[in-house]
């Protein structure tokens, strides 16, 4: 016990940097894309070439009654899922060109500030609201509960998606001690770096959002898991959104893991060609994972990957916040699992088809930070990686990584910002 108040207080502290700021600026330029190699911008559309940036909302919190756009939840847990649709503006008063030439620039003279600017709340989703007697109940349909905030929101979702010209939608889940305004901005920053194509959508889980909660919320992370689940189903069902990618971060990972692995055991007599038609989850992006390594053993086992098309999984033997993490729970963290696999796990890791894990440690030692967690962001190296995989699909071969045979996971090379553009641009060219 003496040694896990010490190491609660210094997770805590080192944490204080994932996204707990007043104020997001648009995070450093993908090296690909300021490389000039990649440009996500030609192709968007002419609708979506504007600094505003709608990002759409599921929120587990309950809301706060206050009327202002950050503060409109609060940081307690709701029982139902609420839907709604944020704007937000990169670089305000910027021209559209003068937010690409920002936005690709690797050098840049002044930091991009992402604002909200407005939320409006559709209501409570019926496909949420749990039976009266808490129990089972197959075939439970939430006969009292309005359907027009559901069907408003979905209706939502595929005007953005005609108008951004594609089906695929995006989803972020956030980590530990983040707030919902916060959040926005980062899933703001993620879409606009896919091109403006499809739509994007936050989920917005309750985390506590203090120092001195992380028991809390990883325990409110738990407990989201059904409701994220429902989500998945939801859109699947309700929109005209062809695939579902995802990204996760950090304590957001096992919300992710557990539902997809829910959804495959809940169609377990499906083969994994009808269960990814049935889900329509297409990339995920697992970044910074903080769960035990056996708990996302356990969920490959029950399948959980075959409800996607494919898993990036990215990890650091640098990522202090995991290590401390590993402390207090007296197990190996998924997101810091390089090196400690064991001769079975590596094997399976480098015959997975679908499943990726990928060691950035090279790229935090290229481009160093102090917590060394949130680096699917702030690292221009990871940032460039989930770019070419979000957006244009590539293996980590075809994306410039190597394998590392020793360990099982691909690897950034020395010298990756300088080979990374060819090996990018001849991949598109093809």
């Amino acid at each position: 016990m003496k040694r896990f108040v010490p190491c609660t207080i210094m997770l805590t502290t080192m944490l204080t940097g994932l996204g707990c700021s007043n104020q997001l600026h648009l995070m450093p330029t993908p090296t690909v894309i300021a490389q000039g190699a990649h440009d996500p911008f030609a192709g968007t559309p002419l609708a979506e070439q504007r600094t505003v940036t709608p990002v759409f909302v599921v929120s587990g919190r309950e809301p706060s009654g206050r009327e202002a756009p950050r503060r409109f939840y609060s940081n307690d847990r709701s029982s139902v899922l609420r839907v709604g649709r944020a704007e937000l503006e990169i670089a305000p008063g910027a021209t559209w060109s003068e937010l690409v030439r920002t936005s690709s620039d690797r050098r840049r003279s002044g930091r991009a500030p992402i604002e909200l600017t407005s939320y409006e709340e559709y209501g409570v989703l019926w496909s949420s609201v749990p039976p009266p007697d808490l129990g089972f109940s197959r075939d439970w349909d939430a006969p009292n509960t309005s359907r027009e905030p559901a069907s408003a929101f979905a209706g939502a979702i595929d005007a953005q998606l005609r108008a951004s010209e594609s089906d695929e939608l995006y989803i972020f889940v956030h980590g530990f001690n983040t707030d919902y305004a916060t959040n926005l901005g980062i899933a703001a920053e993620i879409w606009h770096y896919t091109g403006r194509r499809g739509a994007m959508l936050s989920f917005a889980w309750p985390s506590e959002h203090s120092l001195f909660k992380y028991q809390a919320d990883k325990a409110n992370a738990a407990y989201a898991t059904r409701q994220f689940r429902e989500l998945l189903r939801f859109l699947a069902d309700e929109t005209t959104a062809a695939r579902i990618h995802i990204v996760a971060h950090s304590a957001g990972n096992p919300v992710v893991v557990e539902a997809l692995r829910d959804l495959r055991l809940m169609h377990y007599g499906l083969d994994t060609v009808d269960v990814r038609a049935a889900t329509k989850i297409g990339r995920v992006v697992l970044a910074a994972p903080d769960m035990d390594l056996l708990q996302a053993i356990n969920a490959s086992l029950d399948g959980f990957d075959d409800c996607a098309e494919s898993v990036v999984m990215y990890a650091s033997t640098r990522d202090t916040a995991l290590s401390l993490a590993a402390m207090i729970f007296g197990d190996t963290r998924l997101g810091a699992s390089v090196k400690r696999l064991s001769p079975d796990e590596r094997e399976a890791l480098r015959e997975a088809r679908s499943f990726e894990a990928v060691d950035v440690s090279r790229a935090q030692k290229r481009h160093s930070s102090l917590l060394g967690h949130s680096y699917y962001h702030h690292n221009p190296w990871v940032s460039s990686d989930i770019s070419l995989y979000l957006t244009l699909g590539l293996a980590a071969h075809d994306r410039g990584l190597e394998r590392d045979e020793a360990t099982g996971f691909w690897v950034f090379p020395r010298g990756y910002d300088k080979a990374i553009g060819a090996r990018a641009f001849d991949q598109m060219g093809e």
